[in-house]
């Protein structure tokens, strides 16, 4: 019996088995001269044979082969998430460590940082004063966040200025303005101000450590204790330890947060005319006639003394860093000092030329004060040559050379340092700080701010 279905096999399969037909000769000459597929076809035919074998091979997986695979993945993304974190972490750990052994360095006094190069030598007529005092400008210090600057006077007052507008803030009057017990009776010879800029101390003719509160603005304590007059006041740095020195030859700590006197350090046979001091408890001071050194080591309760062989008198000095000073002369001379070595390291003779004033008894310009950038390269001293003189330190603070001079007209009774080494206050007068010798009428008592980056 026959069926559709036979029948249409039947159908299919006829011809199948027949011979073929040779072709002709034209016709084969005809599939040679075809254009034969590039090689980029040939690419592209075997990417699309790849990519649907890969398709195929995706349909063709279970569902627990594609879970596996999934799986997979997942955990191939998570090893190299986890590789980028751990180099980030590697990253990170590498500039901690570098931040921390910086700040080693610098704590230890030990990494020099190299001010000099960025400092532009000042136009003259850029050159800001600040007017407010009626007598001579004797001290100046500048807060730590580097907004104010305060100074001192003969006039009695204390005046706080802004470093961004120029403008006086405050005036903190002496004892004759503003009543008894408001402030100092005489001339202001020494100010300092705290590293939290909470407080500031002064001190000059009246024998009183003034303390004030700066938030408030006014006299929170008055120490008292010495018997002459108070030539140099310094805050220990990141602390409220107080040291003072006076011309009765002591130096005397102090303690704010107590408000209480601690002790008296003796060791200077004469008037004691210039103090400095760092991180450590060991403040170091210019024994002025006696033209010698000191560097007292409070804990352990002694000192180094440190003699030179000139016969000038020590006026002024300041801490390079924790084991470098520099000092300088009524004759003219910087030194600068060692804590390992007894002797001075390195003298340079008559730093600010002669002496114009003609009733002095040298012919070399008399150093009245100094001033350095902590455990940086940058120094300055100031005379009454009319000139402002900054110094290079050597990387081991062993020698000085001159980086350039700015004309300050006038007697530069004091001398400070913005933190960064942008800002230069001098305390500008037209007499000398402790006396009155000799008298400049054409000096003008002010405040000078010098900015060395931006000249």
């Amino acid at each position: 019996m026959s069926s559709n279905f036979f029948i249409t096999n039947e159908k299919r399969r006829k011809g199948a088995g027949r011979p073929a037909k040779k072709m002709k000769g034209s016709k084969r000459n005809a599939i040679v001269d075809e254009e034969i597929p590039s090689d980029d076809e040939e690419i592209q035919a075997s990417t699309h044979r790849s990519d649907e074998h890969s398709e195929d091979e995706y349909d063709s997986e279970t569902a627990e082969d594609k879970r596996l695979r999934l799986a997979k993945e997942y955990l191939r993304h998570l090893e190299q998430e986890e590789l980028q974190d751990q180099q980030s972490k590697d990253t990170a750990h590498d500039a901690i460590a570098h931040r921390l052994k910086e700040e080693f360095l610098d704590h230890s006094g030990k990494q020099q940082k190299l001010l000099c190069d960025e400092c532009i030598e000042p136009d003259p007529d850029k050159i800001i004063k600040l007017q407010g005092h009626k007598l001579s400008v004797t001290c100046v210090a500048f807060s730590h966040d580097g907004k104010f600057v305060y100074s001192g006077s003969k006039d009695s007052s204390i005046i706080k200025w802004d470093l961004e507008t120029f403008k006086k803030v405050k005036v903190f009057h002496g004892f004759h303005k503003a009543g008894e017990g408001k402030g100092h009776k005489g001339h202001i010879l020494c100010l300092d101000v705290s590293s939290d800029c909470k407080y500031m101390a002064s001190g000059g003719q009246d024998k009183l450590v003034y303390l004030w509160d700066l938030e408030k603005e006014e006299v929170c304590y008055i120490f008292k204790g010495h018997k002459d007059i108070i030539t140099g006041l310094r805050f220990r740095h990141n602390s409220h330890e107080l040291y003072s020195t006076s011309k009765d030859r002591s130096v005397k700590v102090w303690s704010v947060d107590e408000r209480a006197y601690v002790e008296t350090l003796f060791g200077h046979q004469d008037a004691v005319l210039g103090i400095d001091c760092l991180r450590r408890q060991r403040p170091v001071t210019a024994g002025g006639r006696d033209c010698s050194i000191h560097v007292w080591k409070i804990i352990d309760e002694s000192y180094l003394k440190f003699e030179t062989n000139k016969r000038g008198s020590m006026e002024c000095l300041c801490m390079l860093n924790e084991d470098n000073y520099l000092s300088g002369t009524d004759d003219g001379s910087l030194i600068t000092w060692n804590i390992h070595k007894k002797r001075p390291t390195f003298t340079r003779d008559n730093a600010h030329g002669s002496n114009p004033q003609r009733n002095l008894p040298t012919d070399d310009s008399w150093i009245i004060s100094v001033a350095s950038v902590p455990y940086s390269d940058l120094a300055i001293s100031g005379s009454n040559d009319n000139q402002l003189r900054l110094w290079r330190s050597s990387r081991d603070y062993t020698t000085l050379s001159p980086l350039f001079s700015v004309d300050v007209p006038g007697f530069i009774n004091g001398l400070a340092l913005s933190h960064n080494g942008q800002f230069i206050a001098c305390a500008i007068g037209q007499e000398h700080k402790l006396g009155r010798w000799w008298h400049l009428q054409h000096v003008k008592n002010c405040v000078c701010i010098i900015d060395l980056r931006n000249a």
